[in-house]
């Protein structure tokens, strides 16, 4: 379910063993974990954002991923946010973070999905693959087919 692939992730309160990574998304102990996912991550007064997979600017192509994640970190808002993200291509998922508020926006093909349910205690996740996986408070992980 969570290989080696370049785009598998999850973001959860707690660590989990089969991920190699982790990061801090800046709000409420979430964390992002991954094997493989190529991952940018900034921080600046109050606001968080993690940058996971690959992207250019197509319409200023010299600009380098740090400058593409300030520039994105300095949004103010959901719309700031989705208008500096226009011109951004590849596979990527932006999660970004300002006080207690959470955004996590997709490419525009939304090519890596982002796909949550949470019911109680339990998280479902499904992802690419049609299988399907149940999370319980303790990260008791229940794989269904």
């Amino acid at each position: 379910m969570f290989d080696n692939s370049s785009t598998s992730y999850i973001l959860c309160k707690r660590r989990l063993d089969r991920f190699a990574n982790c990061v801090d998304v800046g709000i409420d102990n979430i964390k992002l974990q991954y094997n493989n996912a190529h991952v940018v991550r900034k921080k600046q007064s109050g606001k968080s954002l993690v940058l996971v997979g690959r992207f250019v600017d197509g319409e200023d192509y010299n600009r380098d991923e740090e400058q593409i994640a300030d520039e994105l970190l300095n949004s103010n808002g959901l719309d700031d946010l989705l208008e500096k993200s226009k011109s951004l291509s590849g596979r990527f998922v932006i999660i970004y973070t300002s006080g207690k508020q959470l955004l996590i926006l997709p490419d525009a093909m939304a090519s890596i999905p982002v796909n949550y349910s949470v019911i109680g205690i339990l998280v479902f996740l499904q992802t690419l693959r049609s299988s399907q996986i149940l999370m319980d408070g303790r990260n008791q992980m229940y794989r269904r087919k």
